[in-house]
C-alpha cells in the first residue's frame, strides 16, 4: 500500500481528536466513550469521502490530507462504507466537503461517490430502475435498511 505524505500523522491526530472530543460517528451516532473496550485507543477512523488512492492517482495529493474531505466514522461504519455495503447517505456529507471538492475541481467525483439516487443494487450490483427496484434480485432501495 502506498503511503501518502503526511497521512499517517494526520490520521493519528484525527483519531486522538475524535477520542478526546468524544466526537460521534457521522453514520450511526456512536461515540468513542460509549465503548468501554477502547478506553485508551479510538475505535473511530478518519474516513475519506473520496478515496485517497483516487486522489493521489489523479494528482490531487493535497486533497488527501484536507480535513474537509475526511469525516469521523466508527470502524464498523467505515468498513461498510468503503466496501459499498452501506454508504454514508448524501445528506450527511458536510457542506465544507462540497466546498473543498469545488475548490479542487472534483465536485463531480463527490457527486459520483454520493449520488442523489442509488444507481445500482447494493446486493447484486446491477442497475436499478427509476423507482429504485432491482429486476435481477428484487432488492428495493426505496425501503431504508436498518443497520
Amino acid at each position: 500500500m502506498r503511503r501518502h505524505p503526511g497521512w499517517p500523522e494526520l490520521a493519528a491526530k484525527l483519531r486522538w481528536t475524535y477520542l478526546s472530543d468524544n466526537q460521534p460517528c457521522l453514520s450511526c451516532g456512536k461515540r468513542p466513550r460509549d465503548d468501554v473496550d477502547y478506553p485508551m485507543s479510538s475505535p473511530f477512523d478518519p474516513a475519506h469521502l473520496i478515496p485517497k488512492q483516487w486522489l493521489a492517482r489523479y494528482e490531487h495529493e493535497e486533497a488527501v490530507t484536507d480535513e474537509r474531505l475526511i469525516v469521523c466514522l466508527c470502524r464498523n461504519c467505515h468498513s461498510r462504507h468503503d466496501q459499498w455495503f452501506k454508504r454514508l447517505p448524501r445528506e450527511l456529507v458536510p457542506d465544507e466537503a462540497w466546498f473543498a471538492a469545488r475548490q479542487y475541481e472534483i465536485e463531480w467525483k463527490l457527486e459520483k461517490e454520493f449520488p442523489e439516487v442509488e444507481a445500482f443494487c447494493p446486493t447484486c450490483r446491477t442497475d436499478l430502475d427509476a423507482e429504485g427496484f432491482c429486476g435481477t434480485c428484487g432488492h428495493d432501495s426505496s425501503h431504508k435498511d436498518v443497520a
